[in-house]
């Protein structure tokens, strides 16, 4: 691993509610900190993936901020094709969240060069420098892990999902956590596979989004859909996957996904270790923390004192005013970072 390069996966969706605090997130504070800290000879592309509106306004703000980082700007819909079925007029559609970026995260690598790739959210800072050697110890990945008991049910729905018994990671002391990870890119591209195999459906972004209740249009045409319902008194989408089927598998995530995967493959410890620093740590996730801590000083615990992590997340749902005057004390300290 001596030679390796790394790229990042960003999914972003901003929301007209906070359109600047957002993208002050994207930019100033989550792709810049990476631009900071981490060696630019290991970095191949840093991909953010958006809806064709949103990666305008991201592009317009990296251009004047960033005009020289490794951005490739993807359309949702080009890595997906799924996201651009339209919604049937009922409720139920639901990738426009958390389960879209989850998807996003795995698609990517359909697209990725290097054999590594970096998984982010908008909430995601790196607060100091990297070196290969904190990624790679020996030939295996650093990561971030926690108990089974953490998020269990996670697990065991992708345990369900990729048809295998629990104990192939719950039996386990640790299991992988949440974003950000490392990932290889290869093995990420043999679940997509794996995923279409033992459902028997060509896209993997749609086997995991009926798997998770959603409910998918059955053709691109908006009034297709809608003419199908008033015919029919029924709804126009899939009904591929049973209700009870789909109640087992909807706790699935994607780097539990993979994790389980990687396990019912055995070759966990082959590509990965938990000995060396961990990825990430001690976010703030809620407004009552946000309100219970002074930024200034949570900045400070961050990126001056010493701790075993590189990332550090302050949760996107926290109110805008938290997360805005956040982008602006972290913005200026990468500034300085720079000098």
């Amino acid at each position: 691993m001596s030679q390796a390069r790394f790229s990042f996966v960003l999914p972003v969706r901003l929301r007209p509610d906070s359109l600047p605090t957002d993208l002050g997130s994207v930019v100033s504070v989550t792709a810049k900190s990476v631009a900071v800290f981490f060696p630019s000879e290991l970095i191949d592309q840093f991909f953010v993936v958006a809806c064709a509106a949103d990666l305008q306004a991201i592009k317009q703000r990296a251009s004047f901020e960033l005009p020289d980082f490794p951005f490739r700007f993807i359309d949702e819909v080009a890595l997906c094709p799924i996201f651009g079925r339209p919604d049937d007029g009922h409720e139920g559609r639901g990738w426009q969240g958390w389960h879209k970026q989850q998807v996003i995260k795995i698609a990517a690598a359909s697209i990725v060069q290097s054999p590594y790739y970096i998984t982010l959210d908008d909430d995601v800072i790196l607060t100091r420098q990297v070196q290969l050697g904190d990624l790679v110890d020996g030939d295996r990945l650093a990561g971030s892990y926690l108990p089974p008991s953490f998020h269990e049910s996670w697990y065991r729905s992708c345990c369900e999902v990729l048809k295998c018994s629990p104990d192939v990671v719950l039996s386990a002391g640790y299991v992988m956590g949440v974003t950000p990870q490392v990932v290889v890119t290869e093995i990420m591209r043999n679940l997509q596979d794996e995923l279409a195999r033992l459902w028997n459906i060509e896209d993997f972004a749609e086997c995991l989004l009926e798997l998770a209740g959603i409910k998918i249009p059955i053709t691109r045409s908006a009034s297709v859909n809608r003419l199908y319902y008033r015919v029919t008194g029924r709804r126009a989408v899939r009904r591929g996957i049973s209700a009870d089927v789909v109640a087992k598998c909807r706790r699935w995530t994607e780097h539990q996904l993979y994790w389980t995967y990687l396990q019912k493959e055995q070759i966990g410890e082959r590509y990965y270790s938990v000995n060396g620093r961990a990825m990430t740590a001690q976010g703030v996730w809620s407004n009552d923390e946000a309100s219970a801590i002074s930024i200034d000083e949570w900045i400070h615990s961050q990126f001056d004192e010493s701790h075993d992590h590189f990332f550090t997340v302050f949760a996107s749902q926290i109110r805008r005013d938290h997360r805005s005057k956040l982008n602006e004390r972290v913005s200026a300290r990468l500034a300085d970072a720079c000098r």
